[in-house]
């Protein structure tokens, strides 16, 4: 009866359920209750077929109980393209008015498709909603490995019922034929569609005030539009927030398909205007890593948006889709706007988005150069608009203030992050043999993620020229041309990445982009790009994940603008929190912007330098507290230098450090030198001031000497005087290793220059080798002239320290 509960056991149940009460259908577990949707043995799907017929009244005995929808065929005829999904959900027609029917999922009771893992459905895909089933709710299941004409995991309605004004029912701008559903907590993973929109969940005409939440759309495929999820057809106050709509992929290489993870279109008239798609929310969505292969929108698309809805002059009435608090990121596409691309959409707002790393490779033989099938020409990466068509521009009303929207895709833009979103062309080189043909420029990571310099950014184009999108206080790589609210600042994204190869095991190397043929002889090319994860580190591969969100140290930090903004983000956080909203999806807590602290070790002091070299110190800066962002470092005067910095422009987590290298060249003087250097950061106590301290010393120097001797000592050794004498004296030096490397001396000798009155006597220092601090001896003796003439000699004493200077100490004396 409607409404009733009804328990599966764990198990593999091999057949094709029929849905046509609102009942609670309860597996024990997507990990327990496998329905898979293998048509063994054959009659099985003769079976489906009589009952579905009977659903219909059709066959001796049958009443009708389901209703068919607007130009669809009654009974199995009707499910050509859909016949023998895993569940298949047919609900029967209430106006909403008098008395309900039976079986009415809009007034007779709760029903529910929960607790499944669903598999094998080969035409009609996982789950097959066809119409009235109003309020169904499709939670906590695994859909996966299932392919279909029109969608391949989960599908709400129809697409292509070729629909007039007429079938509005009630006439109010919305089919209803399937309202409020709910579809959450699903892992919709693997499956295929042929066609329509939406491999892994398609939302078709009719299914208003739908929601699609906290669901993970994964590697889905589809040769139509909408890789991940696809949304065609009018369906009005639709919201797809809190997914993870990850690396799925739409490619036809006949035709133009787009919207790698999620498409959003009207379906197109054959003569006129489109009903539009109806207004849709897409907030607070992980949309990463998808691919547009043969078109635009990697991340999302947007496409006949609207249509008749512009012909009424109250702009409230027209279909609006609103983008905020995505995270989309590192998306490809083979045209335009890899991360968002908007076609015939009046009406939209983009606000409070992270939009970075995406690429568009102009892959597509549109963007190829007229005349040469060896270069096609760089396409806008980040967000990407098209001039409207003629039919969409002439229906625009005529009054001034719509003049900002009538020939163009023209959101608004507020809040945004749109970060290092790159622009690729394919070009063939056929100067050499064989010739050489990929994506340029050619950025060759080395590890997984790397993003190298070199690249060509292009965050916001329009197609074709002569218009300009019009961002406001949003974070972005250039903001020439742009109003002043933008800036240009790092938005200090926690761990981005960029794409580049596929393989994770060695050196990624650059994305691929080869030629390829089918059967047919048909060219195209083939673009394959990683890494397909969602989190990598080189020593754990399990984690950390990918991080877009933004540091304490973000250019976009409580600058935002309240106007357009949620008052949420990517996580749910209230927005703002602090003195103005942040830009970008995130917002930043007050708990993480309180500042760190930041101590330095007190490696600034060089100690004693010998003469004339170059020493280095590493200071460390250790974080506590909280992170720290730092902003910029001065440089010391000389003879101090700064040549390494490892800490400006980056946010450091508490316990973290980061590090400067510090130089200090010793001019020739002995003498203590004293510097600094300022470094900047959001720390308690910013900007701080690391002094630098350094002592020139000899590497060996003469330090005493015994009477009569009389020692004068200087950087390149000094004098020794022993005034008059009578006779024979003698006078021990000591020498000293002042530096703090070991040294060997060679052969100390006294060479006269007057006479021979000097000679060496005693010495413990030839030939030895000392250790910084070390001392060693030598004598020497003078025989005085007895006629007390002037007397002079030189002693020195060589040695392999630093620069291998010998010292040489002047000997005097009468």
């Amino acid at each position: 009866s409607p409404g009733a509960l009804i328990l599966v056991a764990p198990g593999a149940y091999n057949e094709s359920v029929i849905m046509w009460k609102p009942v609670r259908l309860q597996g024990a577990g997507a990990g327990s209750t496998f329905i898979n949707a293998v048509k063994r043995p054959v009659e099985s799907l003769v079976a489906w077929r009589t009952k579905m017929d009977c659903l219909f009244g059709i066959g001796a005995g049958c009443t009708q109980v389901v209703s068919a929808l607007p130009n669809q065929p009654d009974g199995a005829v009707g499910f050509e393209t859909e016949e023998g999904a895993a569940i298949t959900v047919v609900g029967i027609h209430d106006p909403g008015t008098g008395q309900s029917p039976a079986n009415s999922f809009l007034r007779r009771g709760p029903s529910r498709i929960d607790g499944f893992s669903i598999t094998g459905g080969d035409v009609g895909g996982g789950i097959f909603v066809n119409g009235y089933a109003d309020r169904l709710e499709i939670a906590n299941n695994h859909v996966f490995g299932n392919n279909g004409s029109y969608h391949g995991g989960i599908r709400i309605g129809r697409p292509y019922l070729e629909l007039t004004a007429d079938d509005q029912n009630p006439p109010n701008g919305r089919f209803e034929f399937n309202t409020m559903v709910t579809i959450h907590h699903n892992a919709i993973t693997q499956n295929g569609g042929l066609g329509g929109a939406g491999g892994g969940l398609s939302i078709a005409t009719g299914t208003d005030g739908y929601n699609v939440s906290h669901n993970f759309v994964c590697g889905n495929f589809t040769t139509g539009d909408g890789g991940g999820i696809g949304h065609l057809g009018l369906s009005d106050g639709g919201v797809i927030a809190n997914n993870r709509i990850v690396f799925n992929q739409t490619f036809n290489q006949a035709t133009t398909v787009s919207g790698g993870g999620l498409f959003i279109a009207g379906e197109p008239a054959a003569a006129g205007l489109t009903f539009g798609a109806g207004s849709v929310t897409v907030d607070a969505n992980l949309i990463q890593g998808n691919h547009a292969g043969a078109g635009h929108g990697g991340g999302i698309r947007t496409q006949f948006v609207n249509g008749l809805d512009i012909s009424n002059a109250n702009v409230n009435s027209w279909h609006n889709v609103t983008l905020t608090n995505n995270m989309i990121v590192n998306n490809v596409a083979g045209w335009s706007g890899a991360g968002v691309s908007l076609q015939d959409t009046v009406r939209s707002l983009i606000a409070n988005n992270t939009i970075v790393h995406n690429d568009s490779t102009a892959t597509v033989a549109a963007t190829f150069t007229s005349g040469n099938p060896n270069l096609s020409v760089n396409q806008p990466a980040g967000i990407a608009a098209e001039p409207h068509s003629p039919a969409l521009t002439a229906a625009i009303p005529n009054p001034p203030q719509f003049n900002a929207v009538r020939d163009f895709s023209n959101p608004r833009l507020s809040n945004n992050i749109v970060w290092q979103n790159r622009s690729f062309h394919y070009e063939v080189d056929t100067s050499v043999v064989p010739a050489a043909a990929g994506l340029v420029p050619s950025l060759s990571q080395t590890t997984v993620g790397e993003c190298l310099p070199g690249a060509t950014y292009w965050d916001l184009g329009v197609l074709g020229g002569g218009f300009t999108l019009n961002p406001v206080f949003s974070v972005l790589t250039d903001t020439t041309g742009y109003d002043a609210s933008n800036t240009s600042g790092n938005p200090d994204l926690v761990k981005p990445y960029c794409n580049g190869g596929r393989t994770l095991a060695s050196t990624p190397g650059a994305m691929a982009a080869l030629p390829a043929l089918d059967e047919g002889g048909n060219a195209w090319i083939d673009v394959r790009f990683g890494p397909l994860v969602t989190a990598w580190n080189a020593n754990d591969p399990s984690g950390p994940a990918w991080d877009h969100h933004i540091g304490a140290g973000s250019s976009g930090l409580d600058n935002g603008t309240a106007t357009g903004a949620p008052d949420h983000d990517f996580d749910g956080d209230a927005r703002p929190q602090g003195g103005a909203v942040d830009r970008g999806a995130d917002e930043v807590s007050q708990a993480a912007t309180t500042p760190g602290t930041v101590a330095f070790n007190s490696s600034g002091a060089f100690g004693n330098v010998v003469f004339l070299t170059t020493e280095t110190r590493t200071i460390i800066a250790t974080v506590s507290g909280g992170p720290v962002t730092f902003v910029s470092s001065t440089n010391p005067a000389a003879p101090f230098a700064k040549t390494a910095d490892t800490c400006s422009g980056t946010t450091v987590t508490a316990g973290g450090t980061c590090t400067f290298t510090v130089t200090y060249t010793q001019p020739l003087f002995p003498v203590t030198n004293n510097g600094s250097f300022t470094v900047t950061s959001n720390a308690t106590g910013s900007p701080q001031t690391v002094n630098l301290s350094g002592t020139g010393v000899r590497q060996v120097a003469f330090t005493s000497a015994t009477a009569p001797g009389t020692l004068f000592s200087a950087p390149g050794g000094g004098a020794l005087i022993f005034g008059n004498q009578s006779g024979l004296v003698t006078s021990t030096l000591t020498v000293t290793v002042e530096g703090s490397a070991p040294v060997t001396f060679g052969t100390l000798s006294v060479n006269n220059s007057f006479g021979t009155a000097f000679s060496k006597g005693a010495d413990t220092c030839s030939g030895a080798t000392l250790s910084g601090g070390g001392t060693c001896t030598v004598t020497v003796n003078f025989d005085a002239p007895t006629n007390n003439s002037f007397r002079g000699a030189t002693l020195t004493a060589s040695h392999n320290g630093t620069n291998s200077v010998t010292q040489t100490l002047y000997l005097l004396g009468q």
